[in-house]
Order: C-alpha cells, then structure tokens, then sequence
C-alpha cells in the first residue's frame, strides 16, 4: 500500500510516494511550473492546472492509496497565498473525484512532528534519517531546487504514514 505526501507550491512541488509498510521512499519529485517562457507569461490558473495534471500522474503511477498535503498557512493573505490555496484545492477536489482519500497535515503539525517545535526548513532537513537524506541529495536536489520541499514532503508522509498506521491498527 502507497502513501504520497504532497508540500505543494506554484514554484517547487515537493512530492514523495512512501511504502505503508516500510515506510521507505519508493519514489521522490520536485514539480516546477513555468511561469513565463520567451513567448508569453502563464496564468496562476494555466501552473494550477499543470501542475495537478502532474501530480495527479504520479499519484496514479504508483497506485497511492492516501495522499497527504500540507495544509494552508493562514497567517497569509497576499496574492501567493490567494494562489496556494487554489491549487490547494484544486489538487482535493480533484483526488476526490477521483475515490482517493487525501488529507491535511497543518504546517505547525509538521514542524511539530519533525522536531517538537518550529522549526526552520534546514534544521528539518538535518533531522531525516541519514539513508533517507541520501536518496533525496542523490536525486540532485539544492535548496533552490527542491530539497527543503522534499524535507516538508518527507515529513508530511511520516506524519501521514503514522495516521494511517493508527487508524488501521497496524503498529
């Protein structure tokens, strides 16, 4: 059984597939959406519906049966935020139509979970597992290209996997 922990964003969509079982990565990605190439800018809606589409084909590729999302900050009330929370929703509604259960880990819950506080995107990274941290340098991601969001993706998973392991008795 596949889990697929999601820390979405219209720049870096840290996405990780993890085994229920084994809790090991089974597959890790960090999807970008264009916003402007040299012919033209794209609109929020145009990234939201790419990147969905993008997500949705992960999930689908390796037969997720939960999915896990980073929940809203709500201390935010720009344009940025206006947009998260499209694809936010956009990705729930969409997982929905689709019989998959997906839920939404707060981000303070993740921070909370990684390191009993908040905590910074470095100090969370750190705190993965050395065999884990590895797979996630090895796949080539820098901090400005992805790593801190597979860090958030990771521990959405491990936080989800802990749910799921909850729920269904299986500790």
């Amino acid at each position: 059984m596949n889990i697929c922990a999601i820390d979405q964003s219209l720049t870096n969509t840290g996405i990780i597939v993890f085994n229920l079982y084994t809790e090991e990565i089974i597959d890790l990605r960090v999807l970008k959406s264009i916003k402007r190439d040299k012919n033209r800018e794209y609109t929020p809606e145009e990234r939201i519906f790419a990147l969905n589409e993008a997500i949705y084909r992960f999930i689908d590729e390796y037969n997720c049966e939960f999915v896990f999302l980073e929940g809203l900050s709500l201390n935010s009330n720009s344009r940025t935020m206006r947009d998260l929370a499209g694809l936010y929703y956009v990705i729930k509604s969409s997982l929905y139509g689709k019989s998959i259960p997906c839920e939404h880990i707060p981000p303070k819950s993740v921070k909370a979970f990684a390191l009993n506080g908040n905590a910074k995107k470095e100090e969370m990274f750190e705190v993965i597992p050395q065999r884990d941290k590895e797979i996630i340098i090895d796949a080539g991601f820098k901090k400005t290209t992805g790593l801190y969001d597979l860090s958030d993706a990771y521990f959405i998973g491990k936080f989800g996997i802990k749910k799921v392991k909850d729920r269904l008795n299986l500790h």
